[in-house]
């Protein structure tokens, strides 16, 4: 063996990147260990089945040192959802870049928590789209569903809900539409002057 190398076979760490021990009383073993005394196992596959997955680079986990730090914190597996794929032993920041804005973002340990544990999301999926692009796909989502709404349910002779179907072509950046929307609105009112008399009135 040359010299100054580990007498034990080491396993890189996903967090700090540093070699780690592994062993029995240490991560990923030790948290294979508590995940079976929940009752949880892995498809297919028999004890020792997390360092092996370490070892492939398909396991989250952490080193001793990164949960005492606090760069990772401890996982609950036996919350999280998953069948043929390990569950996440380990929640720390992880560096992904966004599909619409192509800006990176942190996909946080907090916030995989609440992923894997509290929303129950299957435990190989991940954002592809940072938080600010999420919210703004879900606002248009919702918008549209609140035209299709608005437009089953239109009189064309009502000014107000004109003015409404208006301002949610709008909001999903159907701008000609929404021109012709608020049209039809001001001349059903008798004036751009008496809809915002009337919209007024109704906010109040």
């Amino acid at each position: 063996m040359a010299k100054g190398k580990p007498r034990w076979n080491p396993i890189r760490c996903p967090c700090c990147k540093q070699p780690t021990k592994l062993g029995p009383n240490n991560p990923p073993l030790s948290q294979e260990a508590v995940l079976q005394l929940h009752g949880g196992h892995l498809l297919g596959l028999d004890a020792g089945w997390s360092s092996r997955c370490a070892k492939d680079r398909k396991l989250k986990w952490a080193c001793q040192n990164c949960f005492r730090s606090g760069r990772a914190l401890q996982a609950k597996p036996w919350l999280q959802t998953y069948l043929d794929w390990p569950p996440r032993f380990a929640y720390f920041d992880i560096k992904k870049r966004c599909n619409d804005c192509k800006r990176n973002f942190i996909f946080s340990a907090s916030e995989q928590s609440k992923w894997y544990e509290d929303y129950k999301f299957w435990v190989q999926s991940e954002p592809k789209q940072c938080l600010a692009c999420r919210r703004l796909r879900r606002d248009r989502a919702r918008n549209h569903k609140a035209l299709a709404l608005a437009l089953s349910e239109l009189d064309p002779k009502d000014p107000l809900q004109l003015a409404k179907v208006s301002e949610l072509y709008l909001a999903i950046g159907r701008n000609r539409k929404a021109a012709d929307y608020l049209a039809r609105a001001k001349n059903r009112a008798g004036g751009l002057a008496a809809l915002e008399t009337l919209m007024k009135t109704r906010m109040e």
